[in-house]
């Protein structure tokens, strides 16, 4: 097993923790809906979508109101909101680092929302 960069333990732990606190809300998806609408207006017929960087589910939850139909999962690494993003029930959550999500499957969209800007630039 290899070990966390000291932004995945930082994201593991009570700093994560108090960002779920600080991150949910039907504002968050409101604009996440008015985003997405956007971005996927000229996409065709999304059968499945994988997010990394989950948190509580916010995004997912904007993308299940647009394509309801769509197999939606999710990547998150702290526990707190990966329990939180599961009880949503319209995702399936891996909990983990993106690094070490599974590659054995593809997936129609694979997106990242506010994620990358917490990763050192060595790791991406």
């Amino acid at each position: 097993m290899r070990e966390f960069s000291e932004q995945e333990v930082f994201w593991r732990g009570e700093f994560g923790d108090q960002y779920v606190g600080r991150n949910q809300g039907q504002a968050l998806v409101a604009a996440n809906l008015a985003l997405f609408a956007k971005a996927l207006a000229r996409t065709g017929r999304l059968a499945s979508l994988l997010e990394l960087g989950t948190n509580t589910g916010n995004n997912l939850q904007a993308l299940h109101q647009l394509l309801p139909a769509c197999a939606l999962q999710g990547v998150e690494i702290n526990a707190k909101a990966c329990e939180q993003a599961r009880e949503l029930g319209i995702a399936e959550i891996w909990q983990g680092s993106l690094f070490d999500y599974p590659r054995e499957r593809t997936f129609d969209l694979t997106l990242s929302k506010g994620v990358l800007i917490h990763l050192a630039p060595e790791l991406l």
